[in-house]
């Protein structure tokens, strides 16, 4: 069984992406709404992994992925936590597998091709992904 802790203590405003350091990782992206001035988080829209975060975030916004969120007057955010490189791939199906968000793609229907993996997340920027959750390959 994998065991995964992820302390999603990162963040930044896309278009804002400079200011994340080059490490692998796990991210989530985030719509936000401003209401009364205060940005409120909306909803979970990605889960991604990286060999460099702040590379593949600047590659989300340059291919305006989340462009339709902006189009509805929100705004995208993401938080991140910093994972060794090889741990990244079932730590990021788990996640996509459990929380399936809207825009991601690939590892939603089943969990296959991992060992039984057990991800507790926390930190201040977790948001959504907070807690504990164990995903196995004969879940659907």
């Amino acid at each position: 069984m994998n065991n995964y802790a992820l302390d999603f203590s990162g963040y930044c405003w896309q278009g804002l992406e400079s200011s994340v350091g080059e490490d692998s990782g796990i991210y989530c992206a985030y719509s936000c709404r401003n209401i009364n001035g205060q940005m409120l988080v909306d909803r979970l829209l990605y889960i991604g992994q990286s060999d460099n975060l702040r590379r593949r975030l600047s590659q989300h916004t340059a291919s305006g992925k989340f462009q339709p969120e902006i189009d509805q007057g929100k705004s995208v955010f993401y938080s991140y936590a910093v994972l060794d490189g090889r741990s990244l791939d079932a730590c990021e199906a788990a996640m996509i597998h459990h929380f399936r968000p809207p825009y991601n793609e690939q590892s939603t229907a089943t969990f296959q091709g991992h060992d039984a993996t057990t991800v507790t997340s926390s930190g201040r920027w977790a948001f959504s992904v907070a807690g504990t959750f164990t995903e196995s390959p004969s879940q659907s």
